[in-house]
């Protein structure tokens, strides 16, 4: 309204100027003087359309982030699973290639305090018989022999009854997982017989 006054004051100063040029002016100066204001941000609808775009968009992220990691994940379970399966079944072997070369040393071993025994009797019997002595020798190598025999008999036959137990439990493990992919598959072939039947 001061602006108003002002113009009016300056156009008694200025007769000689138009009136409708000076009714211009007081116009234009009291619209100046009261603009409406803007609105808070919240009530503009262009907001809210840009607020909903981003929340959808942050919506499908997540779902498409999670459907990933759960097909990663179980790709990874699966690879691990097979991974440690493997694992296993070599550290199984190395377990009984050791245990193998443990049996064959202590045999040798064995085999070796015979005969040095042998060696310390004949020795300690070089007075008796020469027939004598050649028996007992030959019993002692005979006695020795037996042992090692059956030393590697029991090695041989671990070492059968560990291979097929290895064996055996790597086909149950294989007939698991096949019967299980035919029975899902049996199942799913079961479903699409009857939706038919569920759809009317």
């Amino acid at each position: 309204m001061s602006t108003t006054y002002t113009v009016l004051a300056t156009s008694d100063l200025h007769a000689n100027e138009e009136p409708g040029h000076i009714a211009t002016q007081g116009v234009e100066s009291h619209d100046a003087g009261h603009h409406a204001p803007i609105g808070p941000f919240y009530m503009d609808p262009t907001f809210w359309v840009a607020l909903s775009i981003v929340v959808f968009a942050v919506l499908i992220f997540k779902t498409v982030k999670k459907m990933y990691f759960q097909a990663t994940d179980k790709y990874a379970a699966d690879v691990a699973k097979q991974l440690k399966q493997a694992q296993d079944l070599k550290a199984e072997a190395e377990a009984m290639i050791v245990q193998y070369r443990e049996k064959q040393k202590q045999g040798a071993i064995e085999c070796e305090r015979i005969i040095q025994q042998a060696k310390t009797d004949s020795i300690a019997m070089q007075q008796s018989s020469m027939a004598e002595l050649k028996d007992m020798i030959h019993a002692r190598e005979q006695q020795a022999m037996e042992k090692i025999n059956r030393l590697e008999a029991e090695i041989i036959k671990e070492l059968r009854q560990k291979t097929a137990n290895m064996a055996i439990d790597a086909t149950q493990r294989i007939l698991v997982e096949i019967l299980d992919a035919q029975k899902n598959a049996a199942l799913v072939d079961q479903a699409i017989r009857e939706m038919p039947q569920k759809l009317n």
